[in-house]
């Protein structure tokens, strides 16, 4: 690999691991902010599953330079497509089983499991990506000029 697609990979790797990383911090630093501003701790829960696109490009971005790498490109596509599954069945599953509108019982607890494995998966995703920005950044490689 040239040193030319070696720097667009790493910085292919960074840009996914920063659009992954957003919706999982976000709900941190708005409970934050909200804690200083009102005085009242409120976390939402679900801002991962609305910033869904953001982790889905972030995503694409880190299996981008996976297989620009030659790296994790197994692991980083089964969490890649894990997570496409499970945000389908956290967005198709309440309208085709009543769930949405107020049937209950145990297909909410599926989509609410289904919800909390998409947030799982994108955290394993994250810790995925990291270990691929490390290892792109890895003195002992070698590049061809």
């Amino acid at each position: 690999m040239t040193a030319r697609w070696r720097a667009v990979a790493r910085a292919t790797v960074l840009v996914g691991v920063v659009m992954m990383g957003v919706p999982l911090v976000a709900p941190m630093i708005l409970a934050a902010v909200g804690l200083v501003t009102t005085g009242g701790f409120h976390f939402d829960w679900l801002i991962p599953g609305e910033l869904s696109v953001v982790t889905i490009v972030g995503g694409l971005c880190v299996f981008t330079a996976s297989l620009l790498l030659r790296r994790m490109v197994l692991i980083v596509g089964l969490l890649l497509g894990v997570i496409a599954l499970l945000l389908a069945g956290v967005t198709w599953l309440p309208t085709l089983t009543g769930v949405g509108q107020g049937a209950g019982g145990v297909l909410g607890i599926v989509v609410v499991a289904c919800y909390v494995l998409y947030v799982v998966a994108t955290i394993g995703l994250l810790a995925v990506a990291i270990a691929l920005a490390r290892a792109s950044f890895t003195a002992g490689v070698q590049t061809t000029e």
